[in-house]
This record gives structure tokens, C-alpha cells and sequence, in this order.
């Protein structure tokens, strides 16, 4: 029975797991931490479309959810647009349990994960003379150097922490608010009535005093002058595809192949679907051509509207939001699929 090694146990590498194992391939996974989904490095925001897919694919992902987000406050300087619709557009999972959910589904199917097992680039190598390689390892993937992979073009620095001891109404904490800046956006995404994640992404220029300036001018609009902020952390956001994620018996997905939406920094819903590819791919071997036909096209889209939006400078940016307002655009992306840009089109 041909083995498959999986580099790496977050989503996308369980999902990759999980899939192999349906045909009938022995699977191990090798995780570098000591468990499963710490420590957290991301916002948790899933669609509506996301969660749908987890769920029909048997991953039990409901229980790890925190929040239903019903819509966003979008803003550029002091002009706002109100995103709105009767039900969830998507929900905020808690990250390590959503992972821990992945794991799981992966164990069922009979995965074996081995923890505490950072692999080097040699044993990489030398296990992929006897087996197929998954790299679920990361935009910094080692997997990806040991076998030469075409570097990620593109890349964003995102910084996040939590701000605690809010005090949120009923209509704050269902409504994720985000800001636009030149080359940069911010994000304010609420876990409950006293509990937010708050972060930002940057595309060009990271700098961390500009984060907390940011901060800063959230905790004035919150006017809580009992909050707290923790939990800080700093990743590194790839926002482009690597132009080859398939060598032979060498296998990339989610961030360490680039699958991340370039409009929102968000990786798991994409990545995950690649991940599944990947494992039907292995007797086949046309893993490139499978993912390209099912999320390449998506993949693009968003790639294409991140690098209008970093285009336009702070007074276009304001202008851009203005029209939205003004034109009713607003109402057109109600029915908007935060995995799919062509929906901002489709009316009901």
C-alpha cells in the first residue's frame, strides 16, 4: 500500500489526510507542535459557503463556532457603508477547536498525526523515496525548499489581538466592521458581547507603530475605557499562488502553495478544497490540473481585485465607498459570498 506523508496538521493537511485515506492510502501526519491548532494565528472568520462545505465533507466544525456576523461596517476616512442581509454571511469559529475538529475528522477516517515531529528538509527528502509528500506546512514551507518549488510572489504582513472587556450591543456584536487604508485594511471581528479579534494586513510597508495607532483609534470609536487588548500575534500572509504546487510525488496545499484570498488574507476555505483535490489526485496524478479547474479561477479573482483595490490611494479609496453609497451599490453586495467575487453581481 503506497504510503502518504503529510507535512504539517492544520486544516488544509488533515483535509489532504482525510481525503487520501477514503482511497485507502496509509496516512501519517507530522505536526512540529505539541497540539493540535496552538498557537492561534488568525481571525476565524469563515462563510456562510465554508462552513456548508465542512459540513457536507463530515467535519463537525458547528460546535467550534463563537459568533453569527450578519453583515460588516465598511469605512475609508468618515465615509461608511453599511453591508446588511437577514442571515449569517459567515461565523467566527474558535481557531483551535476548528482545528482540533480537523483533526478529529482526520483521526476517524484513520489517520495516524505524530506530534511534536518538526521534520528537517533531509527527512523530507529521505521520506519521499518511499512515499508521496503533502506540504500543509505553511507560506514558509520546508517542503517547498527541499524540493525547489517556484518561490510565492506576494506576500502581506498581518498583525492581531484581542480586545477584551467591551461592552457590545446587540447589533455591534453581529457585525464585523473593517477599514480601508492605502495598501493596508483593518478589521474588527466580534467573538461575543465583550470579546473582539482586531487586526490588521498590510500589502506593502508593515509597520507595527501603524497598528497601533490603528488600535488606538478603535478604542476611541469603542469609547470603553475599561477594554484591554492580548493575545498578540504577527503572521506572514501569502497573496499570490506559487506557479508550480506539484512535483511528481510532491504534493503543496493552503498556505504553503499560496491559496489564500487575496482580498481578505483568509486561507482555510480555499486551501482546505485544494487539500481534498490532493488526495483524490495521488493515483492520478494531475493534482495541478484538478485545483487549477475547481479554485484557480477563484483564486484569480480575488488576486485581481486586491491589486485594484492597493492601486487606488487614501482619497480614491474614500471616493470608491462614496459611489458604493451613493448608487445603492451596497444593496448589490448583500447577497455577496466572501469566497466568490462574481456574486457581488447576482441579484435575488
Amino acid at each position: 500500500m503506497m504510503k502518504i506523508s503529510i507535512i504539517g496538521a492544520g486544516p488544509s493537511g488533515c483535509i489532504a489526510a482525510a481525503s487520501a485515506l477514503e482511497e485507502g492510502y496509509n496516512t501519517i501526519i507530522y505536526e512540529e507542535h505539541n497540539k493540535i491548532g496552538l498557537p492561534e494565528q488568525c481571525g476565524g472568520l469563515l462563510s456562510k459557503s465554508a462552513i456548508q462545505w465542512f459540513d457536507a465533507k463530515g467535519v463537525n466544525c458547528k460546535k467550534t463556532i463563537k459568533n453569527k456576523i450578519f453583515g460588516a461596517n465598511i469605512q475609508s476616512g468618515k465615509t461608511k457603508v453599511l453591508i446588511k442581509d437577514k442571515f449569517p454571511k459567515a461565523f467566527v469559529v474558535k481557531r483551535s477547536s476548528f482545528d482540533l475538529a480537523c483533526a478529529d475528522f482526520a483521526e476517524h477516517k484513520g489517520a495516524e498525526i505524530k506530534l511534536k515531529h518538526k521534520l528537517t528538509s533531509n527527512q523530507i527528502s529521505q521520506l519521499s523515496k518511499s512515499s508521496v509528500i503533502i506540504g500543509a506546512d505553511g507560506p514558509h514551507s520546508i517542503v517547498a525548499k527541499t524540493f525547489r518549488f517556484p518561490k510565492i510572489k506576494h506576500y502581506a504582513i498581518a498583525y492581531q489581538k484581542d480586545i477584551t472587556n467591551l461592552s457590545l450591543n446587540k447589533q455591534e456584536k453581529h457585525l464585523a466592521q473593517v477599514y480601508l487604508y492605502e495598501k493596508a485594511f483593518g478589521w474588527l471581528i466580534p467573538l461575543n458581547e465583550e470579546r473582539a479579534h482586531v487586526g490588521m494586513i498590510f500589502f506593502q510597508n508593515p509597520e507595527i507603530r501603524k497598528f497601533d495607532w490603528f488600535l488606538e483609534e478603535i478604542a476611541e470609536k469603542l469609547d470603553k475605557s475599561k477594554s484591554k487588548t492580548e493575545n498578540f500575534f504577527a503572521d506572514t500572509v501569502p497573496f499570490s499562488v506559487r506557479p508550480k504546487i506539484q512535483k511528481k510525488n510532491v504534493y503543496l496545499v493552503g498556505d504553503a502553495a499560496g491559496q489564500v484570498k487575496s482580498t481578505s488574507g483568509g486561507g482555510i476555505y480555499y486551501g482546505c478544497k485544494s487539500a481534498w483535490l490532493a488526495g483524490k489526485s495521488i493515483k492520478t496524478k494531475d493534482y495541478e490540473q484538478k485545483w487549477r479547474k475547481s479554485i484557480g479561477k477563484g483564486l484569480e479573482q480575488h488576486l485581481h481585485t486586491r491589486k485594484l483595490i492597493n492601486s487606488l490611494d487614501y482619497n480614491s479609496l474614500s471616493l470608491f465607498l462614496r459611489c458604493v453609497s451613493v448608487l445603492g451599490i451596497g444593496s448589490l453586495l448583500n447577497n455577496y459570498d466572501m469566497e466568490n467575487i462574481p456574486s457581488i453581481f447576482r441579484l435575488r
